[in-house]
C-alpha cells in the first residue's frame, strides 16, 4: 500500500472515531437530560401530592371544627333550657306540643348526626354520651313531669321560713325509706323496682328487712299528714311513697344525676374536641 494510502485510511480511521466518540457523548449527554428531566418530574409529583393531601387535611379539620362548633353550641343550648322546662313541671306545656325541650332536642340530635359523619370515633363516643343524657333527661321532664311537680311542693314547704312542720317531717321520712332500701339486698330492690308494695319481697333479710317496713311505715303517716295539711294531694302524697318505694333511685334524684351527668359529659366532649383539632399528627378520618 502506498504511503497515500495508508495516510487516506488513518484520515477516514480518525474521522470515523470522532463520529462514533461524539454519538457516545451525545447519548451520554441524552440519557442524564433524561434522568434529570424524570427526576424533576418525580420530584413536582411529590410535591403537588404533599401539597394537594395537605390542603385536603386542612379542609376536612375545619369541616370537624364547624361540626364539633355547632354540637357545642346546640348541646349549651339544651342545657339552658332545662332550667325554664325544669320550672314548668307540672304544666300543660312540659310533655305537649309545647314542650320547652323538644326542639333544643331535635337541634342537638342533628348536629350529632353532623359529628357522626366527621369523626373520629373518639369524639362520637363523646358526643354520644352527652345527646344520651340529654335525651334521659328530657324523658325525665317529659314522663315523670307530675312526681317532680309533687317533689317541688313538697320541697317548697318543707324549706320555706317558716317550714311547714309536716312537710319537714314527711321530707324526712321518705329520705329514710331511701337510705334503708340502699342497705337492702340487690335482688330485693330490683323486686321493688318492679313491685314497690311486694312484702314478700323482705322475707329472709333480717333486721334490714325491719328497718326499712318502720321507714316506710313512718313515711306513709308522714304523708297522710301532709296531705291532710292541705300541702300535698292525695294522689300527690301517694305518688311520691310510691316513687321512694318502686327503688332506690327516685325521679328527683334521677334528674339531679342525669343533669350532671350532663354537665361532664359536655366538658368531656370539649376536651376531647380540642386535644383532637390539636393533634396535627392525628390521622383524619
Amino acid at each position: 500500500m502506498t504511503p497515500e494510502l495508508v495516510g487516506a485510511a488513518s484520515a477516514l480511521l480518525g474521522v470515523a472515531l470522532g463520529i462514533v466518540g461524539t454519538l457516545g457523548a451525545a447519548r451520554i449527554q441524552a440519557k442524564g437530560a433524561h434522568a434529570q428531566a424524570d427526576a424533576t418530574y418525580r420530584a413536582a409529583v411529590t410535591t403537588a401530592q404533599v401539597q394537594y393531601a395537605g390542603t385536603i387535611a386542612q379542609q376536612s379539620r375545619a369541616a370537624q371544627r364547624a361540626a364539633y362548633v355547632r354540637f357545642l353550641t346546640t348541646a349549651h343550648a339544651f342545657e339552658l333550657a332545662v332550667r325554664p322546662a325544669r320550672e314548668q313541671v307540672g304544666s300543660a306545656q312540659v310533655g305537649s306540643t309545647d314542650d320547652p325541650l323538644a326542639e333544643p332536642m331535635r337541634e342537638l340530635r342533628a348536629a350529632f348526626a353532623t359529628v357522626e359523619l366527621e369523626g373520629p370515633q373518639a369524639i362520637l363516643e363523646a358526643a354520644d354520651a352527652v345527646t344520651d343524657n340529654a335525651a334521659v333527661l328530657a324523658y325525665i321532664l317529659r314522663e315523670h313531669a307530675s312526681e317532680l311537680e309533687a317533689w317541688d311542693t313538697l320541697g317548697e314547704a318543707a324549706y320555706c321560713d317558716p317550714p311547714a312542720t309536716e312537710a319537714r317531717e314527711a321530707t324526712d321520712a321518705l329520705n329514710a325509706v331511701v337510705a334503708a332500701q340502699r342497705n337492702l339486698p340487690r335482688d330485693v330492690q330490683d323486686s321493688f323496682a318492679e313491685r314497690p308494695d311486694d312484702a314478700d319481697a323482705l322475707a329472709g333479710t333480717g333486721t334490714l328487712g325491719v328497718i326499712y317496713t318502720s321507714a316506710r311505715t313512718r313515711a306513709e303517716t308522714a304523708l297522710l299528714a301532709v296531705a291532710a295539711s292541705g300541702v300535698l294531694t292525695d294522689e300527690q302524697a301517694n305518688m311520691l311513697l310510691w316513687d321512694v318505694t318502686g327503688g332506690a333511685r327516685t325521679v328527683r334524684n334521677a334528674f339531679w344525676g342525669r343533669q350532671s351527668a350532663l354537665e361532664d359529659a359536655i366538658s368531656s366532649f370539649t376536651h376531647a374536641a380540642r386535644d383532637h383539632l390539636n393533634d396535627v399528627t392525628a390521622e383524619l378520618s
